[in-house]
């Protein structure tokens, strides 16, 4: 363990969101014995807490005062890598690395279509990666989307690692809470946790919902969300007739996993956009962590190879058009065992063997020992 070297998490983005995925990474390293440092207040919208043993200070009084102290930031978006080398002024003693959280020029596009604002970003992003000296990613398929982008950047392939953003132990759910109700036990209660944009495929949702209803009467559907979704929701369940079945919640976030755990089944559909290849949803552990059950598209991240086959999984695709295929019979059979305790203890297992950060950090940690500084 390297005594000599400081961690500074640097990011100018302060969305709870953009925080709440930072955080389990920034505990996780703190718990493996490095001294961690902050430029803004991380409090956890899950939890509602702070992280402990970590000093809050700007980049700027950090650098004059620790300009000697080997000291390894870690960057978030293209705009932190930029500013931060600006700060730091190549000080010999620091190293920046770069965890980007997406693939900004592409979702630019994908959502506003616009060529120009993507060039842009894709300079912006060329100049960020040029500058970073390591590059931390979030999944397999966005180290390789990054590095066949930037292939001419020398050493690229070995300066980059994937350390996969799961939950920190403390954020994990110990418990589930079993209904003595035999009505309500007996129908299987869905639940779409999230926002409405384009990349959500919301009224997939809702389509995919319809021909469950169809199929198996005995369902609920619930909707957490924020109140400015309520009126689209609304106008969804009246086009696809799920008034009887569905119910929209708007709760705070801090109040959302322990209202997921009363479902059993958790809903992702996304597209077979690069975005969402690369992608590492935390919801999707938010429903593991709430010891639920998955149905989602078999295009998300490496979440698709590491949950197949999985008992507590469903894995549908979208064809060419975007349609959802699945086989009924297989469905059924899928929601018949899913409330099954024994499933949910499977659920509880893996959430903590397959996707603990601290395994991830232990990679992380072993790189961070070999950084010559």
């Amino acid at each position: 363990m390297r005594k000599d070297l400081n961690i500074f998490f640097y990011t100018n983005d302060n969305n709870p969101q953009s925080k709440r995925q930072i955080y389990p990474l920034v505990v996780t390293i703190q718990n493996a014995g490095f001294h961690t440092f902050f430029n803004i207040d991380l409090t956890v919208a899950a939890k509602n807490v702070v992280t402990k043993d970590t000093t809050y200070v700007s980049l700027e009084e950090y650098s004059i005062v620790n300009s000697k102290s080997k000291t390894i930031i870690f960057t978030f978006t293209i705009m932190d890598v930029i500013k931060a080398n600006k700060i730091i002024k190549n000080n010999v003693n620091y190293r920046i690395i770069f965890r980007p959280r997406g693939i900004i020029p592409e979702e630019s596009f994908y959502r506003n279509g616009s060529y120009i604002r993507k060039k842009i970003l894709d300079i912006i992003e060329k100049k960020a990666m040029k500058i970073a000296d390591f590059y931390c990613f979030i999944t397999e398929y966005q180290k390789i989307h990054f590095i066949s982008k930037y292939f001419f950047i020398p050493n690229i392939f070995t300066r980059a690692l994937v350390v996969h953003n799961y939950l920190s132990t403390d954020l994990l759910n110990n418990t589930w809470p079993v209904t003595d109700n035999k009505v309500e036990r007996d129908k299987v209660r869905f639940v779409y946790s999230g926002g409405f944009s384009k990349w959500q495929n919301i009224e997939e949702i809702f389509k995919l919902i319809k021909s469950i209803y169809d199929n198996y009467q005995n369902i609920e559907f619930n909707i957490y969300t924020f109140e400015g979704n309520n009126e689209k929701a609304t106008k969804l369940i009246t086009k696809y007739n799920l008034l009887n079945i569905t119910k929209i919640s708007n709760l705070q976030s801090h109040e959302i996993n322990y209202h997921l755990s009363f479902n059993d089944v958790g809903i992702i559909i996304r597209d077979n956009s690069l975005i969402n290849i690369t992608s590492s949803p935390l919801k999707i552990i938010d429903y593991l962590n709430a010891k639920i059950g998955l149905i989602l598209t078999d295009n998300i991240g490496d979440f698709s190879n590491i949950l197949k086959n999985k008992p507590y999984v469903f894995l549908i695709k979208l064809d060419i058009d975007g349609n959802i295929l699945y086989n009924v019979n297989d469905l059924i059979k899928f929601l018949c065992n899913i409330k099954n305790t024994k499933i949910k203890e499977i659920i509880d297992s893996d959430t903590r063997e397959l996707f603990s950060m601290e395994k991830q950090v232990l990679k992380l940690k072993e790189y961070l020992q070999k950084i010559d500084i």
